[in-house]
């Protein structure tokens, strides 16, 4: 009898307990895919990100340019961020599609190396209230039974034939790429230059952010009705509620840099000031040709007198 109360102890015995983050935390292979996948992204979403910042600073020097924007620049700013978005789209598809893969992957070799009756349970839980800007304090959670699984169950997921082959074919691909390249492009007017973003960022920054800001807020409409599921008709309205939008913003831009613009050009070259032109185009996308303007010529021309007025 006791010999069978004893046999049925131990099959009542819980099997052990798991959770996939904590297992993730003790895997040799998991680490390897995250940092080497997580690099290459982190590093395309960087480029991504700087390119879609020259983007906006292209636009904006154009807009601030008025009609003395070359044509020419406005098709090129379309066609690259026509290409800059559908890249990108596909970047972002590419990583979705790799880490549900990777998911897919862990999971299975998980399950299958897991004890039978194993129990799927986080080890810790949070214990009181937590405060903002502290960390909250945390406690071994009582629901999970038996022995911690998750080193060695990491253990035998590295050792997995299946598993590896999985991670180094997956590790193996090439990632889609953002092609983007420069070129520069003419100045507008001398052929020593100035920026125009990088200007006027500096001469009109909180007016030029409140412009931005305004654009902003036409906009929030537009992401409610696609979120809901606007119609094609909804749509087509859209489009052209957005274009009146960009238009409107594009002449307070154009009116805010005006009279700086013109006091420039009119007192460029006179008296010993330097000739200066200006460059919409971003340094990232090749700049202009021709010189960039030095620090010291650049202040010469803000200095003067008459460009002075308009800055007041």
């Amino acid at each position: 009898m006791m010999i069978l109360l004893l046999a049925a102890a131990a099959l009542a015995e819980p099997t052990g307990h798991a959770h996939p983050s904590e297992i993730a935390q003790h895997s040799a292979l998991y680490t390897k895919a995250a940092e080497s996948a997580g690099s290459t992204f982190q590093s395309l979403e960087s480029k991504s990100e700087a390119l879609a910042t020259a983007l906006r600073a292209y636009e904006t020097s154009l807009d601030l340019l008025g009609n003395d924007a070359p044509a020419a620049e406005r098709e090129r700013l379309a066609t690259l961020r026509t290409t800059f978005n559908r890249e990108r789209s596909v970047l972002q598809s590419f990583a979705t599609t790799l880490m549900e893969d990777f998911d897919q992957e862990f999971s299975q070799a998980m399950e299958r190396v897991l004890p039978k009756g194993a129990q799927i349970c986080e080890p810790t839980v949070s214990a009181g209230a937590s405060l903002p800007g502290v960390a909250s304090r945390t406690q071994p959670n009582p629901d999970c039974e038996g022995p911690d699984l998750n080193q060695q169950t990491a253990a035998k997921m590295d050792a997995d034939p299946s598993l590896q082959a999985a991670v180094e074919e997956m590790l193996s691909l090439d990632w889609p790429e953002l092609s983007l390249e420069p070129a520069s492009q003419d100045p507008i007017g001398a052929q020593t230059w100035i920026q125009v973003y990088p200007l006027f960022s500096k001469l009109r920054g909180s007016a030029l952010k409140s412009i931005d800001r305004a654009d902003e807020e036409a906009r929030l409409p537009f992401a409610a009705a696609i979120e809901r599921g606007a119609s094609t008709e909804e749509l087509a309205t859209m489009r052209e509620d957005a274009k009146a939008i960009s238009d409107k913003t594009a002449r307070a831009r154009a009116a805010l840099a005006q009279p700086i613009l013109e006091a420039i050009r009119a007192r460029s070259g006179r008296k010993g000031l330097p000739e200066l032109g200006f460059c919409a185009n971003p340094e990232l996308f090749g700049g202009c040709r021709g010189t960039q303007a030095s620090p010291s010529q650049i202040d010469a021309i803000l200095s003067d007198k008459k460009v002075q007025r308009t800055l007041r």
